[in-house]
């Protein structure tokens, strides 16, 4: 791989790391998404900090019902990530509903409602995100 010029990292489990990159990617585009703002804003907000933790234990809960805990150290980064102060950060979903685009809803968001359906985990802020992504995928 490293003819191709781009890094590589080897893994003996990578279901797990796809199952937490997973749940990171859906917990920052659910949060942006449906707030329509960046981290930063969002965590400036009265309540704000409160959505992003509720969204982050949302997908956590999901992919540990779906057998795929996620390990420490990931729930750690979602969690900084999703609540940080003063930071421009956006999801590309984000980015690509703001510029009136395709988004990436239904394999990102989409899927994760279904594994939260199927293991009977409440997720009534993914499932919303879900739902207004749809919506606007519908409209565009």
């Amino acid at each position: 791989m490293s003819g191709a010029e781009f890094e590589s990292q080897p893994s003996t489990e990578i279901v797990q790391e796809m199952w937490e990159k997973w749940v990171f990617l859906a917990g920052l585009g659910v949060v942006t998404t449906l707030m329509r703002a960046t981290v930063g804003d969002i965590t400036a907000a009265p309540g704000g900090i409160a959505f992003a933790s509720a969204v982050a234990d949302e997908a956590i809960a999901i992919a540990s019902a779906a057998g795929h805990p996620p390990r420490e150290a990931a729930i750690g980064f979602l969690r900084a990530s999703l609540t940080a102060r003063d930071v421009p950060t956006t999801s590309s979903m984000y980015r690509d509903m703001a510029a009136g685009g395709p988004v990436e809803a239904e394999a990102i968001v989409g899927d994760l409602v279904t594994h939260a359906e199927r293991h009977k985990v409440p997720a009534p802020l993914i499932s919303a995100a879900w739902t207004n992504l749809s919506i606007y995928s519908a409209h565009r």
